[in-house]
């Protein structure tokens, strides 16, 4: 008797603390073929890293280079790990590595297989859960908005438009606290460090560097602007909706691109037939600018094959000058530009997937000329 208590105060011991690791990851391997606006020099205005400065004249209006070849797009690998600390509590997280193959990482805009020929660290978050809500401590590539997993529209369909319409996806630190649901409606706060706010943002620099104990203080001419922000995320089933309202710190008298506050706007709706999506982004600064992006998008289920389409805008309204920055457009001046992308994704498992995507864009106000990149991949996640 007293051995079988001991077995079962064991097993109770176990049970109340259980630890996982899995590993995850995505292989895509294929053929791009694009049209991309050049500098004077020739060199992608697209492809430039952050800080390198942008020529803002008349003799790159309307050239461009065209560029193709086969490669891997994407070599990720992911470490999760979960555990319930018992109580109602869990713990969950991830760790990740990017370009694991020849090609390595391209640590500029984020996307393997450019440029430098070694595996860099990936997206790492930790989110401890409860009763009352979840804490997500994090440091990842943020996409924009309108056209990223925050904004609603990815779960649609598309192509991602961050540099190409709307700004490059920014490498930051953040903490997030998602409350528990009330009636459907999940309330959320959180606060974003280092590198650029996801629209305009001073200063003209690459930014802050990542890691523990920066990021967080310093002088607007020297450290980029952290976000705080609140949200809340409603969803029914097919009804998915989310706003934000982020103020930014570190306001720079004057600046152009010193942003005050973002007002941010999204959702999608399964009618079954389709699924359609929007996002809207404003973005308000310190002399009076104001920056609007938006994106639409729909996408059809047909079987194994999912056919969708999406277009972006960006209009800027209110700059008392043009302003360069640096991992941003190649120049910020007042205007609209647009563009378009349509995807087809056939799945021939759970797993393996043929992907096949074209966007066209105009990557600068005025340009003369649009940009556009055809891909045609096989995917594999595990």
């Amino acid at each position: 008797m007293k051995k079988n208590l001991i077995c079962l105060a064991a097993l109770a011991a176990c049970a109340s603390s259980f630890a996982q690791v899995t590993i995850t990851g995505t292989m895509a391997y294929g053929y791009r073929a694009g049209t991309y606006l050049v500098t004077p020099a020739g060199v992608r205005f697209d492809n430039l890293a952050g800080g390198a400065t942008r020529n803002n004249t008349n003799a790159l209006l309307g050239k461009t280079t065209d560029s193709g070849g086969l490669g891997v797009d994407t070599s990720d690998i992911n470490f999760n790990f979960s555990e319930d600390l018992g109580g109602g509590m869990a713990l969950k997280g991830k760790l990740g590595l990017v370009g694991a193959d020849r090609g390595g990482a391209n640590v500029i805009n984020g996307y393997t297989g450019n440029s430098a020929a070694s595996v860099s660290g990936g997206d790492a978050s930790m989110s401890l859960s409860s009763s009352v809500g979840t804490l997500t401590l994090l440091t990842a590539l943020f996409p924009d908005y309108v056209s990223g997993s925050f904004g609603g529209t990815a779960a649609v369909g598309g192509v991602d438009m961050s540099n190409k319409v709307t700004l490059p996806r920014a490498e930051r630190d953040g903490v997030m606290f998602n409350f528990a649901p009330i009636n459907g409606f999940v309330p959320s706060v959180f606060q974003v460090e280092a590198n650029a706010l996801p629209g305009l943002a001073y200063p003209v620099a690459a930014g802050v560097p990542l890691g523990l104990g920066v990021g967080s203080s310093g002088a607007p001419t020297t450290i980029n602007q952290r976000q705080t922000g609140v949200g809340v995320t409603y969803g029914n089933g097919k009804l998915v909706v989310n706003a934000q309202y982020v103020s930014a710190d570190n306001r720079y008298d004057g600046q152009n691109t010193s942003v005050t506050d973002v007002q941010r706007l999204s959702g999608n709706y399964n009618f079954g037939v389709a699924k359609v999506g929007a996002a809207l982004e404003i973005d308000n600064t310190m002399t009076g600018g104001k920056l609007q992006m938006a994106n639409y998008v729909v996408a059809v289920p047909l079987g194994a094959l999912k056919l969708s389409a999406n277009y972006t805008t960006w209009d800027l309204n209110g700059m008392t000058a043009p302003v360069q920055v640096g991992a941003g457009p190649a120049v910020l001046k007042n205007g609209g530009k647009s563009g378009y992308g349509i995807a087809a994704d056939y799945a021939l498992s759970k797993n393996t997937h043929i992907l096949a995507n074209y966007a066209n864009w105009e990557y600068v106000v005025g340009a003369g000329s649009h940009s556009s990149e055809t891909n045609l991949l096989l995917s594999y996640s595990f």
